[in-house]
């Protein structure tokens, strides 16, 4: 696509009105669309939710509304939705934000971390080995009682959207899909995976090398560093 200079403006308030210069960014939609406050709000939401800024957020989708030369729509290669980028107020922000997210899960295992004495005296596994070759009826392995606990035993990562929607046993992000249902759904498929002396505890936080997600869901090079200097200087934030 040859590289033009557009003029991007964000309605922020009803008085204010921000032009930011991209390159690329709506050539194929022959204007300057306007994004409304409830719109704006609504990124801001998201990512106040999310942690991923809400100027990314939504550049990141200006950006995808102007690769598409023939119907101004952009397939996110990910759920092979469709969506119509001309109506930016329309976009669910949820759906652009979970790229920018990872899912940490941590397995613990539970096995013995220690022993009671008839006493009710903790004792340590160490000592308890000691204790099993007396020969002392008072403490013999038949008079300890075991004290379980939950040990860290691995980790696994999973980034961007697709992963994260897997894991949650969702399809694709909706345009009703907010981020409390979300992680309502990740907890509980953490939780339906773990049982017996297995179980899962789930974390999730930004990915906050934005220039590789940028790249990674198809945003150009020149158009990357162009919203990433917008961020880095706040200019949706004056």
């Amino acid at each position: 696509m040859k590289t033009k200079y557009v003029p991007l403006i964000v309605s922020l308030f009803p008085v204010i009105v921000i032009v930011i210069i991209l390159a690329s960014v709506l050539a194929a939609l022959g204007g300057s669309p306007t994004v409304s406050t409830d719109a704006a709000d609504k990124y801001k939401a998201v990512a106040g939710d999310t942690g991923v800024p809400w100027d990314i957020l939504i550049l990141t989708d200006m950006c995808l509304a102007g690769y598409d030369d023939t119907n101004n729509t952009y397939d996110t290669n990910y759920t092979n939705i469709t969506y119509d980028f001309n109506d930016i107020n329309s976009l669910n922000p949820l759906d652009t934000a979970l790229n920018f997210l990872i899912l940490t899960e941590v397995k613990e295992t539970r096995v013995i971390v220690g022993y009671e004495n008839t006493s009710g005296e903790a004792i340590t596994t160490e000592a308890a080995a000691t204790i099993a070759a007396s020969t002392d009826p008072v403490t013999t392995p038949s008079a300890l009682t075991p004290i379980y606990g939950w040990v860290y035993s691995s980790s696994k990562t999973y980034s961007g959207k697709a992963a994260i929607l897997k894991y949650a046993g969702l399809s694709q992000c909706s345009q009703t899909l907010t981020y409390a249902s979300l992680k309502v759904s990740i907890q509980q498929a953490a939780v339906e995976k773990g049982g017996g002396d297995n179980r899962y505890t789930v974390t999730v936080s930004v990915n906050a090398n934005y220039l590789s997600v940028l790249w990674g869901i198809g945003i150009t090079p020149e158009d990357a560093a162009s919203i990433i200097e917008s961020h880095n200087n706040g200019d949706l934030n004056e």
